[in-house]
């Protein structure tokens, strides 16, 4: 009775850590923005995202403040910032070359001291967008330009 026990504990234990590692790869191809490759793995010991540089092929725009970068979605629609960058430009800054040359990603984080890969986004990572958000108007915030991308991911865990 107790060894029966023990193995029902142990498979378990073994289904739980098998379903919690998660690994991604990815891309976006899109009429706007393409990027060629992203991935990124959950587990229980160190959680990792990588992007490269988004290229922007949509119309160019000089923008004053801009907002770039991945959020999740969860299953009620909410988006949850994970990746993102966000400044003003005083004189005015082209989109494409903001878009290009901040919008690439490479970090890693143990999974027990969890600041970027928080419980929400690990439940929701398998639901990435890119999004765009920028402003045309000097000294103003709101968003006149604004792309969200579902990025087209693929579990390549079990």
């Amino acid at each position: 009775l107790i060894l029966t026990a023990w193995i029902i504990i142990l498979m378990v234990a073994y289904f739980r850590l098998q379903n919690s590692f998660k690994m991604f790869v990815g891309k976006i191809d899109d009429s706007t923005v393409a990027v060629a490759n992203i991935h990124y793995f959950i587990n229980n010991d160190m959680n990792y995202f990588h992007a490269s540089s988004a290229t922007y092929l949509g119309e160019e725009k000089k923008i004053y403040s801009y907002n770039i970068g991945y959020y999740v979605e969860t299953p009620e629609g909410e988006l949850i910032q994970f990746a993102t960058r966000s400044s003003k430009f005083n004189d005015g800054g082209s989109l494409s070359k903001t878009v290009n040359e901040l919008s690439s990603w490479s970090f890693g984080e143990s999974s027990y001291q969890r600041v970027t890969f928080s419980n929400e986004i690990v439940k929701n990572i398998d639901n990435l967008h890119f999004i765009i958000s920028a402003s045309t108007e000097k000294g103003s915030d709101k968003a006149d330009v604004y792309y969200d991308i579902k990025v087209e991911t693929t579990r390549i865990s079990k």
